[in-house]
């Protein structure tokens, strides 16, 4: 099993271009829809929603690809603490 946490980044990564590109072409047939729709309300609600759920598939691939990438390596999200410095107190005038 730890020779598989390594590999879940990759995985991830993976995972997260396909559902943009699977967003990205459910948002351009959706704007194609709407673009089309000329008098048809129905096609234009359907056009709409297409880019409704694209949009929430590229909101849900980016919080799936956050949550993973914090799971596997929870420290990476942290910042470095600041390195401590010998410093000597200023004295001004003496």
């Amino acid at each position: 099993m730890s020779e598989l946490i390594p590999s879940i980044p990759l995985i991830t990564g993976m995972l997260v271009g396909l559902i943009g590109a699977a967003g990205a072409g459910f948002f351009v047939y959706g704007a194609a829809l709407y673009l089309n729709a000329a008098d048809d309300v129905g096609q234009l609600q359907r056009g709409r929603a297409a880019m409704r759920y694209a949009f929430a598939a590229f909101a849900l691939a980016l919080v799936a690809f956050g949550a993973a990438d914090l799971l596997v390596e929870p420290d990476a999200a942290l910042p470095a603490p600041p390195a401590l410095l010998d410093a000597q107190p200023l004295h001004i005038g003496r």
